[in-house]
């Protein structure tokens, strides 16, 4: 869901923009989820390559700290793990929202 997040704040790299535009325009009208985009053009990877350098600074700060996965468990606590989160527009709108707040703090703390 994190590069779902990425992409709808245009924090997507150039060689999505440039390789998978027309699964960009999917992904923007709803027409496929982030995770099935992820699946269909980064092997289920997400790497440098797949997100511009601000989308880099943050996704690296935001993952490492490990901030993201106690998002992701405190959003989704209903759910017995992490992996019996479905993929639907609901828990997106959920955990976007959450994504959100975490860049805007990281952009504050950057001056």
């Amino acid at each position: 869901m994190f590069l779902g997040w990425a992409i709808d704040n245009e924090l997507e790299g150039s060689l999505l923009r440039e390789e998978f535009a027309d699964l960009l325009q999917q992904y923007r009208a709803r027409e496929i989820t982030g995770a099935e985009f992820l699946h269909a053009c980064c092997d289920n990877k997400l790497t440098d390559d797949d997100l511009n350098e601000e989308g880099n600074s943050f996704a690296e700060e935001y993952y490492e700290s490990d901030r993201y996965y106690d998002d992701y468990a405190e959003v989704f606590e209903r759910h017995p793990t992490l992996y019996h989160v479905e993929d639907n527009k609901e828990n997106y709108g959920l955990i976007s929202k959450r994504i959100g707040v975490r860049f805007e703090e990281w952009k504050r703390s950057r001056g």
